[in-house]
């Protein structure tokens, strides 16, 4: 009787093993399927985290080959991606990815100004990233709060990058404060706008910033560590007192019609998040996200996000904000109609929880 169980465990156990080296052998004889990462020009944060994936995905001996492509900006991405979509679908060139977030979501699949030529309805998130936040910032530490604004000259993003400047501010100041025509907007640009506030040609710099978020039970989207970007480390590392103004939540919630406005909510940053918070502040956060063809095979989808989960820790040695992954990969704050159909179930699949309320 001893011997009959010995045998039996033997069977069981040679089973288990040629499962597992077959498993094995299957996915190293797995031929490898390139995908492309679309990014901005050399030197930007996104053409900085694609050059991270692309190297993290070859160290995981994956048979995603992740390949960069940098491109002239955002407006290129898109047009690229709108253009080539008959290709993709036909076996002619491969599926791509790319870093945006959910601020412009709603532009871009419905074709909106100033994409009407352009629209990307196929187009869903697949996973999320690191976020973008925006506080605005001051020497004077009389500007209080962003009503104070008013009558005050206040450096901006250049006119031509009208998703982080105009169409994200306009409806807070116009609709929600009310005095919108009452600050001196100046579209000078990050850099140009720090030099700016140094030589105290305006009042106030518009900071952004990449930071890690997260959801609490009650919906509130707080941030825990945060990244600035060199406009605003500069003026922080300037030897004066850099204040940061905060939003009003409330504000944020009823000045954004997300069916003609930019999708962004207000987020909590917590003491700490950065040099410099020494107390709760409430910002606006523009929610990372990756994207892809709704298209894109199960497979596929399923060995990216797997990547991004399992390799967070790898991705951040090639740059600070790389560090600021949610830890879940499930896009958060993304309208389930521009989420990828088939995401819960490669989370599914990997043993990843959905996001309660998703």
């Amino acid at each position: 009787m001893k011997q009959q169980k010995r045998y039996f465990r033997l069977v069981f156990v040679a089973i288990i093993l040629q499962i597992a080296l077959g498993a094995n052998f299957a996915l190293a004889e797995r031929e490898p399927v390139e995908v492309i990462n679309l990014s901005t020009p050399f030197g930007t944060s996104i053409y900085s985290g694609a050059v991270a994936f692309e190297s993290v995905f070859k160290k995981a001996n994956s048979w995603i080959n992740m390949k960069v492509q940098p491109t002239p900006g955002a407006m290129y991405m898109i047009r690229y991606t709108h253009e080539n979509r008959d290709k993709v679908l036909a076996g002619q060139m491969s599926q791509a990815v790319c870093a945006s977030s959910v601020l412009t979501i709603g532009h871009t699949t419905e074709g909106r100004f100033p994409f009407q030529k352009f629209p990307l309805p196929h187009t869903k998130a697949i996973f999320s990233s690191p976020s973008f936040i925006a506080l605005f910032s001051t020497f004077d530490p009389n500007i209080k709060t962003l009503k104070d604004l008013a009558g005050k000259k206040v450096g901006t993003s250049g006119k031509a990058q009208i998703f982080s400047g105009l169409l994200a501010n306009q409806p807070y100041f116009h609709k929600g404060l009310g005095i919108w025509k009452q600050v001196n907007w100046q579209y000078l640009g990050a850099a140009n706008s720090k030099d700016a506030m140094l030589n105290n040609k305006i009042d106030v710099h518009q900071s952004n910033f990449r930071g890690k978020i997260a959801r609490q039970a009650d919906g509130t989207y707080i941030c825990t560590k945060m990244a600035p970007a060199t406009p605003t480390l500069q003026l922080a590392n300037s030897g004066r007192k850099l204040h940061y103004i905060p939003y009003d939540p409330e504000v944020i919630k009823k000045s954004y019609d997300f069916k003609k406005d930019v999708r962004t909510y207000p987020i909590l940053v917590k003491k700490g998040a950065y040099p410099g918070i020494d107390k709760d502040i409430w910002a606006r956060v523009a929610i990372g996200i990756y994207l892809a063809d709704e298209t894109m095979p199960l497979d596929v989808l399923q060995e990216i996000v797997r990547i991004r989960h399992e390799k967070r820790g790898e991705l951040a040695k090639y740059h600070s904000t790389l560090g600021f992954f949610p830890d879940n990969p499930y896009p958060i704050g993304v309208p389930k109609a521009f989420v990828h159909p088939k995401l819960k179930q490669a989370m599914t699949n990997l043993g990843i929880p959905i996001p309660a309320g998703e």
